[in-house]
């Protein structure tokens, strides 16, 4: 029972406020109870009596991060870790809070470290290239966004495609871009959005204009509206070359 526990901690700080293993189970517990103001309280009068604890350390900083303090998780981690210790998911809690705060070296600096160690995820990869993306190095970016594609295993797939596929899509690689696209919609059918874009990089790379009409029509047929009366205008006009087309290659 969470508010049974909270009352047994809050008697025993009572009778001992220095007690640092009560404060820090106490703040979490807080934490685990949507309680954030208040952990964040308890665990910073635990940190006045003991400014080094790694223990108080860490339990503020997913205190911050539950808080979205994205530049007190860097501040307080940075404390930890300039007492020589490195836990895993903190630095990567660091940098994803370096990549919050748009300060994508730092954050980099962080990510390759896990890298380096064998602890990445598709996760730490995805972040990885939203800091190249941030730096405007499309190249790293996209073999960023093909290296969590490959260990993807969560439901995020479709959006780490539909990010490579923008990525190609600012270096001109339609070649490449098309695929992706097309395995973004694999992955996430319910994103019309993505048809769109499919049919707009055939449009501009096939020169058989059927292609991007098929994927213009599908899109239509989702009654998705951002681009509706655009992509009914350009359906219509692809009808018109796609028929002198037709008349062209008769008359050879």
């Amino acid at each position: 029972n969470p508010l049974l526990a909270l009352a047994h901690f809050h008697r025993a700080l009572e009778l001992n406020e220095r007690d640092l293993v009560v404060i820090n189970e106490y703040s979490s517990l807080l934490l685990a109870t949507k309680q954030p103001e208040l952990a964040e309280k308890t665990i910073d009068k635990g940190l006045k009596f003991s400014p080094n604890n790694l223990k108080l350390l860490y339990t503020k900083a997913d205190i911050l991060h539950a808080k979205k303090d994205h530049e007190n998780v860097v501040l307080t981690l940075n404390h930890a870790m300039s007492k020589r210790d490195t836990v895993q998911y903190y630095q990567k809690m660091v940098g994803a809070a370096y990549l919050h705060l748009e300060n994508y070296d730092s954050c980099l600096y962080h990510l390759n470290q896990i890298v380096q160690k064998g602890h990445d995820s598709e996760l730490t990869h995805y972040q990885m290239a939203l800091a190249h993306r941030g730096k405007d190095d499309l190249e790293k970016s996209t073999a960023s966004y093909e290296a969590a594609i490959e260990k993807a295993i969560s439901e995020n797939t479709g959006l780490y495609y539909k990010n490579l596929a923008l990525v190609l899509d600012e270096r001109r690689k339609l070649k490449q871009a098309i695929p992706a696209w097309k395995k973004a919609i694999e992955h996430s059918p319910e994103e019309a959005i993505y048809l769109y874009h499919l049919a707009k990089d055939c449009d501009v790379y096939y020169k058989d204009k059927k292609i991007a009409r098929r994927y213009y029509r599908k899109y239509y047929e989702t009654k998705h509206p951002q681009y509706r009366n655009y992509v009914k205008e350009r359906i219509q006009y692809l009808n018109g070359i796609i028929h002198q087309q037709s008349i062209k290659s008769k008359s050879r």
